[in-house]
């Protein structure tokens, strides 16, 4: 009887030993991230009149695997939106507020109020050096916002190579953890903590990629990404390459490369994680506020320039030359109606001048015969080598004015000047390289203030006058008038005017990037809360675990003092059989 009751004690003190390891266990690793708490569940083996306990196992207790689930999935959607946030917000920065200084609004602003004074003393070369000074400045800040876009789009996709790479890694390592627990579990050995280590691969790679997961029957972990395995029996590697460099006109499909995961591209259907986030960045978000850049760009151009068009400047110009490129002499004309060209001396005194009637001039080149014939060696139009229309001077002290009369040239009805660009004050066409036209650049003192005489003219008569400043006014005044803008980015199209227009880019960027802050905010407070909730089920709790400690201190003690007792009664056997 005494070697039973031994048997049972010892059976107690080692049982209580393994508790006091796991329990030792759980509070050492309290603190790292993923683990869960353990407890040592005995096995018991019952004998003739009493149950002993023979063994155990380690195990998680109290473990959610569906709240765990819905962890991985609010982790993905909070990941894919702090990307969008951070992207965002950085461009919103880079536009500035409606009421700040150094903004496109503020420049456009200080364009529209040099236009003002201009339109008052027309005649002062310093306010038209202003005029030019200050589209300059807002054309630059549209190159360097439009830079910023394809800068910001550039990383993403960096971002995106590197992020795939991680991917991989975390996918290789759960596949590695697969075979380990596979091992582990045929050795009759616990699992749990690799599973922890497994449990948190997976949290780390939903926040790379949207993920679905489940566990077969060997329990191994099998993982899918919308619908394409990247574990199953074996790793399947991502594989991307990124551009080296972009600009606006690089858009997916085409203009970047597959993320390719066994011959399929995940671009078109990734959507959370960060890799979502990424893609969304790089091919609509910053693609939209690009293409609104570029419409505000094209209707600045297109009415400032079809103003200036009217025009001439006091003194004239000696030459002139067209922004239209690529003409030769067989382009198709599409012009109707009348024009006038006149050479002036530099008071604006005709010397020359000629009407001519478009409607029977079929292509450039007869319009160039038409001209060099009715202006006789005053003037030469030609085609320089880039194929731009171009008018010369050829008079020492003259120059050139045109008057539009009923000029117009398809597909826009726009007229002679304003078709081949040979007065205009912006050239490009869009937000990435408008830029004040060189000739103004060269000398501001070109900048057109005054029209040409559209009446009754002679030669010898002043057809320019100084003080004229209907043009400016008229430049001027195109800020209080609507246009039509073109739907673009995530605008409709709508009627607005132009100042308003880039208003409402940077304010919607500024909702936009409040919009996702928001939305990231709220899921990083629901990742929170559910770990939270996780952490209560199946975490550690210090308290918890020094209370169960003192606990199983006192069965050790009672299992030691009860084999020191039966030590005691065998001596006293022992003592009496001799």
């Amino acid at each position: 009887m005494l070697t039973s009751a031994l048997y049972s004690s010892f059976a107690g003190l080692r049982n209580t030993e393994s508790k006091i390891s796991v329990t030792s266990d759980n509070v050492t690793n309290a603190d790292k991230a993923g683990y869960t708490r353990k407890e040592y569940e005995t096995h018991y083996s019952a004998t003739v009149g009493r149950t002993l306990p023979s063994g155990g196992a380690i195990a998680t207790i109290d473990y959610d695997p569906f709240l765990f689930e819905a962890l991985i999935s609010d982790i993905g959607a909070a990941s894919r939106d702090a990307v969008l946030g951070e992207y965002l917000t950085a461009f919103a920065n880079e536009l500035g507020s409606t009421d700040g200084d150094n903004s496109a609004s503020a420049y456009l602003n200080d364009f529209i109020t040099a236009l003002d004074r201009l339109s008052l003393t027309p005649e002062d070369d310093s306010l038209k050096s202003q005029v030019v000074f200050s589209a300059q400045r807002l054309a630059n800040e549209l190159n360097r916002l439009s830079t910023s876009v394809q800068d910001a789009r550039l990383k993403a996709d960096e971002e995106i190579e590197s992020l795939v790479i991680k991917v991989n890694q975390h996918v290789q390592r759960i596949a590695d953890l697969n075979s380990t627990i596979t091992f582990t579990e045929i050795a009759g050995n616990s699992t749990a903590n690799l599973q922890d280590d497994r449990r948190s691969e997976i949290e780390e790679l939903s926040k790379l990629i949207d993920i679905n997961y489940f566990t077969n029957q060997d329990n191994e972990l099998q993982i899918y990404t919308q619908g394409r395995p990247l574990l199953d029996s074996r790793a399947h590697t991502i594989t991307y390459a990124a551009n080296t460099a972009l600009d606006k006109n690089t858009l997916y499909p085409g203009g970047f490369n597959a993320i390719n995961l066994d011959g399929f591209d995940l671009t078109p259907v990734v959507r959370d994680g960060q890799l979502g986030g990424l893609v969304a960045v790089r091919d609509q978000f910053l693609v939209e506020e690009q293409a609104k850049l570029d419409e505000f760009a094209v209707v600045l151009m297109r009415q400032m320039n079809e103003i200036l068009n009217e025009g001439s400047s006091l003194p004239p110009r000696q030459s002139m030359v067209g922004s239209l490129n690529g003409l030769v002499v067989g382009t198709p004309l599409g012009a109707t109606g009348n024009i006038r060209i006149a050479t002036t001396d530099v008071n604006g005194v005709v010397q020359n001048f000629a009407d001519i009637n478009l409607v029977p001039l079929l292509d450039v080149g007869d319009l160039i015969v038409a001209i060099n014939g009715a202006l006789g060696p005053d003037v030469t139009a030609s085609l320089n080598a880039n194929g731009e229309f171009q008018l010369v001077a050829n008079n020492a002290g003259e120059g050139l004015a045109i008057n539009e009369l009923t000029s117009s040239f398809l597909p826009n009805s726009e007229n002679l000047s304003d078709h081949f660009g040979l007065n205009n004050l912006f050239d490009g066409d869009g937000a990435d390289n408008i830029m004040v036209s060189n000739y103004l650049t060269t000398d501001a003192g070109f900048l057109a203030t005054a029209r040409l005489n559209g009446g009754a003219i002679a030669i010898g008569q002043a057809a320019l006058f100084e003080g004229d400043s209907a043009l400016s006014r008229d430049m001027n005044d195109a800020f209080g008038n609507t246009f039509t803008f073109n739907a673009a980015g995530n605008f409709a199209g709508q009627t607005e005017s132009i100042d308003d227009y880039i208003d409402k880019i940077i304010s919607n960027a500024a909702f936009r990037a409040n919009d996702a802050n928001t939305d990231a905010s709220i899921g990083s407070a629901l990742v929170n809360q559910t770990k939270t909730t996780l952490a209560n089920l199946s975490g550690v709790n210090i308290d918890e675990e020094m209370t169960t400690l003192i606990d199983l201190e006192s069965k050790y003690e009672a299992s030691a003092a009860m084999i020191s007792t039966i030590r005691d009664m065998f001596d006293t056997l022992i003592a009496a059989i001799r």
